[in-house]
């Protein structure tokens, strides 16, 4: 479930379909629920936003694309093999729970070690950042109540760089 901008939330139930809920300004309306599918009717497994706010959708296929909600669209990411140049544009890193992180294939798993070999936490792998968020390895915004166990980055992957 991701909040949007304009305040209509986005769901991804099971039967791989996106939902936009909108909710009406009295309570007792019925909300208002749009459906809507990547190009293809794609199996959607999932939707994270990343660190720039777009939201990158999964599919079963092992395509990726990023969702526009303004305009409903659809621009693909990935085809589940190599990057398009959309990746150059934009966020590279992405925090999730488990239960969302199915529908991106691991990259090289890399630790992040948070303490030195005496069992001291090591020098700035914990920091503060804005609007009271905690970096973790100066890369990682947790931000309060909103956190992940899972992270992604990234930065490194250029158009054409293969996904794992």
């Amino acid at each position: 479930m991701i909040e949007l901008p304009d305040g209509r939330i986005l769901v991804c139930p099971q039967g791989g379909s996106m939902n936009i809920i909108s909710l009406g300004d009295e309570l007792s309306a019925k909300p208002l629920i749009t459906r809507v599918n990547p190009p293809g009717n794609r199996e959607v497994l999932g939707a994270l936003k990343d660190d720039k706010g777009y939201i990158w959708v999964g599919c079963m296929d092992g395509s990726i694309f990023i969702f526009t909600p303004s305009s409903q669209s659809f621009e693909m990411l990935t085809d589940g093999n190599t990057f398009t140049g959309l990746i150059e544009k934009i966020g590279t890193q992405l925090s999730a729970r488990t239960s969302q992180v199915f529908f991106l294939k691991p990259l090289s798993v890399q630790s992040i070690k948070l303490q030195d070999s005496t069992g001291q936490l090591k020098p700035g792998i914990i920091s503060n950042g804005a609007g009271g968020d905690i970096i973790l390895d100066n890369r990682f915004p947790i931000k309060m109540g909103a956190s992940g166990s899972v992270f992604y980055d990234f930065s490194s992957r250029k158009a054409g760089a293969a996904l794992s």
